[in-house]
């Protein structure tokens, strides 16, 4: 068995939240609140493809799913519409494969067909054909009846529909290898280093990776919007900081092959196509052997934005200095222009400059961490 998927997850970014949390907070209508985050969200990552996957917003009856009290329909269609056409989001669920062991027998309802027909029930709420992708929590566990599992997978498949899960560790005896084979994303990943590099990025990819094995400095990581959402004093310029230290970075690897790693007592290197060299243990990323990624100071390629370009962000400004040509393969006098990102995406502050036998350098205000985007004129 094998499936085609509708999006390339390493090229989105993919976020899970309850809408609930901010309508318990007295924010009003959770999903009102929730798209005044989205349209920040959009701005700050560049109008990036994102897909957003609701929790705890249907139920599970005696013989389907229904929408939760909390909300009409009216009101998920409108702001699924929103979330699509005003801020790049594809709005779908996620499911608690768990709770259907309270209503039935997960293998039981596999055989008789009960099944699918439970979660023909989730495209009348939401035109889940449309969205593409829905999260199953723990479909990879192997308490998970496999055959049910697998009718699952081949259901959403053939109605149009990839299933993305929460997690999952290779190395674990709870996880059932066959199953996570056909998931194209999970949201947390835990992998032994050369299992994971025999795995095809379309595959096995994830937002956060266990930090246990050196997965997030080596391979980059996401955004946890959510955790920013309900915790931070200031999302704007803490979703902002993540973005472009970690999301840059995650999503840039993630879209080169993967070649070998380099793995011994003092080293931990993984080692991309496009001559990258990702070392855990300095925290840098190499590009045609001259540092691009040096901790939270970067040049790296966004061809997912505009082919061609790159993002140049600092965490403590001063002088800035980067080999543009080596990194970008510019010309070593190219004039580029440099557009300054901000919390509010974009900006209009431009700078017209000519590279200096290859090298972008910067002269910025000390302790300001400062953001562009670098194109050739």
């Amino acid at each position: 068995m094998s499936f085609k998927f509708n999006k390339n997850y390493y090229k989105n970014l993919n976020m899970r939240f309850d809408p609930f949390e901010l309508k318990s907070k007295g924010n009003g209508n959770g999903l009102s609140e929730l798209l005044k985050y989205l349209k920040e969200i959009d701005l700050i990552s560049l109008h990036i493809e994102k897909n957003l996957y609701l929790k705890n917003t249907v139920k599970l009856s005696k013989t389907g799913y229904m929408l939760c009290d909390d909300y009409t329909k009216e009101e998920l269609i409108d702001f699924v519409k929103k979330a699509k056409e005003e801020y790049n989001t594809t709005v779908s669920f996620v499911i608690n494969l768990q709770d259907i062991n309270g209503v039935s027998d997960i293998a039981k309802e596999a055989e008789n067909g009960n099944l699918a027909g439970r979660m023909q029930s989730l495209f009348e709420i939401l035109d889940l054909k449309k969205a593409g992708t829905i999260c199953l929590n723990d479909i990879a566990l192997k308490k998970v009846d496999e055959t049910a599992a697998l009718k699952l997978l081949e259901f959403f498949n053939k109605n149009g529909v990839d299933v993305i899960s929460n997690g999952y560790c290779s190395y674990s005896k709870l996880y059932n290898e066959n199953i996570a084979s056909h998931i194209p994303f999970f949201f947390e990943l835990l992998s032994d280093i050369f299992k994971y590099m025999k795995t095809p990025v379309y595959k096995l990819s994830s937002a956060y990776y266990g930090k246990s094995n050196g997965f997030n400095l080596a391979l980059g990581e996401s955004v946890n919007a959510e955790e920013i959402i309900l915790k931070s004093r200031n999302f704007k310029e803490d979703f902002f900081k993540d973005f472009y230290t970690k999301f840059i970075k995650y999503i840039y690897l993630n879209s080169l092959e993967r070649l070998s790693a380099n793995v011994t007592k003092n080293t931990f290197d993984m080692i991309y196509s496009k001559n990258t060299v990702s070392s855990y243990l300095e925290n840098k990323v190499l590009i045609n052997n001259v540092v691009a990624k040096l901790n939270d100071e970067m040049l790296l390629p966004t061809d997912w934005y505009d082919t061609g370009t790159a993002v140049v962000y600092t965490s403590k400004g001063g002088e800035v200095d980067w080999n543009v040509s080596r990194v970008l393969g510019y010309a070593s006098t190219q004039n580029i222009v440099l557009t300054e990102i901000t919390g509010d995406g974009l900006s209009f502050k431009k700078r017209l400059l000519k590279l200096n036998n290859g090298m972008l350098q910067l002269n910025l205000d000390e302790n300001k961490p400062a953001a562009f985007l670098i194109a050739r004129l």
